[in-house]
């Protein structure tokens, strides 16, 4: 039989590793909450920042859309289906809005009526393809209004704005405004240690497209 102090020690010892394998799982639970809080709150401040920024580059790409779907210059060109002279006037004009605007990635397309392309910024020498027509420029056609969104594009990930072109009797075209997505987002600034991958909606886009790391 074991000894009052014998069974003391015993029972203490029995006690104080408890109390260490307590301790240790609170320590590691505070830990990962800690962790999770931290990661939540890195992730909460990604969030705020990337719709802030992309929020303001859909305004700013929807005002470019409405701006030149309203110039005489757009509508002559449409009417006349003249794409050497839209071109000597497109040209310079997107030179001109990316330089103010601080941008090289921003790129206008010019559709007919029927939604075929009739010019593109990327290269002037070469329409669209059926396939590259952004499923904006068709919605805008079915609704006559401004649309935008992502879709992948030249330049990868591209949000995209798209503005009917008015005229008498209707619609003489559609107007496209893009810009590539990492070029909007590459000047916000991660909180410390951060990293993050946008996944997007997988409409228009492929899988490989969809995610952008960042």
């Amino acid at each position: 039989l074991w000894s009052l102090k014998g069974r003391f020690v015993y029972f203490t010892g029995i006690l104080l590793a408890a109390g260490v394998v307590f301790q240790a799982l609170f320590l590691s639970s505070s830990l990962t909450r800690n962790t999770r809080n931290e990661a939540l709150d890195k992730l909460s401040h990604l969030e705020a920042l990337l719709s802030a920024e992309i929020s303001e580059a859909e305004r700013l790409l929807l005002s470019q859309a409405i701006a030149l779907s309203g110039l005489h210059e757009v509508q002559v060109g449409l009417q006349s289906g003249d794409r050497e002279a839209m071109a000597s006037f497109i040209l310079p004009y997107t030179e001109s809005i990316r330089q103010s605007i601080g941008d090289f990635s921003i790129h206008f397309g010019l559709f007919t009526r029927d939604g075929a392309s009739f010019l593109w910024t990327g290269n002037v020498n070469k329409r669209q393809a059926d396939d590259e027509t952004s499923a904006f420029v068709r919605q805008a056609r079915e609704i006559m209004g401004t649309v935008s969104g992502f879709s992948a594009g030249q330049n990868g990930i591209e949000l995209r704005a798209v503005s009917p072109v008015p005229g008498q009797g209707g619609p003489l075209g559609i107007v496209e405004a893009s810009m590539a997505l990492d070029k909007i987002i590459r000047d916000i600034v991660r909180p410390q240690g951060a990293s993050a991958v946008l996944l997007l909606p997988s409409q228009g886009l492929d899988d490989v497209s969809r995610e952008l790391h960042w």
